[in-house]
């Protein structure tokens, strides 16, 4: 009796429902499904076990990751001349094939009902969220990034005897935000606003932005600087400072 009979004996190799040859892994006895139900599979099936052969998975166990230092060092083996496209060019039926390659296709509505409710759903969650602004909290991009003009205003500021910090972290467990510059012992707030501030869905959301920094760092003065314009505006009204004095009462 050959060795691809006896394996289909003892049952160490079947065919599945859609007639593919099938085996477990040696380790983690998950089934490995063979590409279809050929002679030539059956017999490859039979002789893996006979090998001992692994899933994928359980093949990457133990083996080295690609780290950081690999990307690097591949980066720089094919960087520059020695890239093999280097000096070469796409022709423009490529580039239209390209774009037109994908055109037209979405993904599902229920596809897209699915991703939108888990990612909600995963942000509503205290912990995820919390991972998520811990995350962001740890990113030094986020805290150098700053706007063309912003550090040299504040810079003319602290000239004049004040102590702006830019980029100060507004952090809580549920928020995190990054205030332009922000004077702690004078307890003043300046945000400088680029062009791109003046577009209206951006001027909504500075607005119920800037009411939670007022209502959390309560500050006696709260500045924006209209770059486009060359203008300031103070933001705290008498309304603002009623409300923040109650915040700070039910705080206490």
């Amino acid at each position: 009796m050959s060795k691809v009979s006896q394996h289909i004996i003892d049952g160490l190799i079947w065919q599945n429902a859609d007639g593919n040859w099938c085996k477990k892994c040696p380790s983690c006895n998950r089934e490995i499904v063979g590409k279809d139900g050929s002679v030539t599979t059956k017999f490859n099936v039979s002789h893996s076990i006979i090998k001992g052969k692994l899933c994928h998975s359980c093949i990457k166990v133990g083996k080295p990751t690609w780290s950081s230092l690999n990307r690097e060092e591949f980066g720089q083996r094919i960087s520059g001349k020695n890239h093999p496209f280097y000096g070469k060019h796409h022709t423009n039926e490529f580039k239209e094939w390209q774009r037109n390659r994908r055109m037209g296709t979405q993904l599902n509505g229920e596809t897209k009902k699915k991703l939108s409710v888990s990612v909600k759903n995963a942000m509503h969650r205290p912990d995820v969220r919390k991972k998520h602004i811990e995350a962001l909290h740890q990113s030094k991009w986020l805290k150098v990034r700053t706007d063309k003009g912003q550090l040299e205003l504040l810079s003319k500021w602290n000239n004049l005897g004040f102590k702006f910090e830019p980029n100060y972290q507004v952090h809580t467990d549920k928020a995190l935000f990054y205030v332009d510059g922000y004077d702690k012992e004078h307890n003043v707030v300046m945000e400088y606003d680029s062009k791109y501030h003046n577009k209206t869905h951006q001027k909504q959301k500075d607005l119920a932005r800037q009411q939670i920094v007022i209502d959390i760092l309560q500050p006696k003065k709260f500045w924006r600087y209209d770059s486009v314009n060359g203008s300031f505006m103070e933001c705290i009204s008498q309304k603002n400072k009623k409300t923040a004095t109650v915040v700070a009462e039910r705080k206490g």
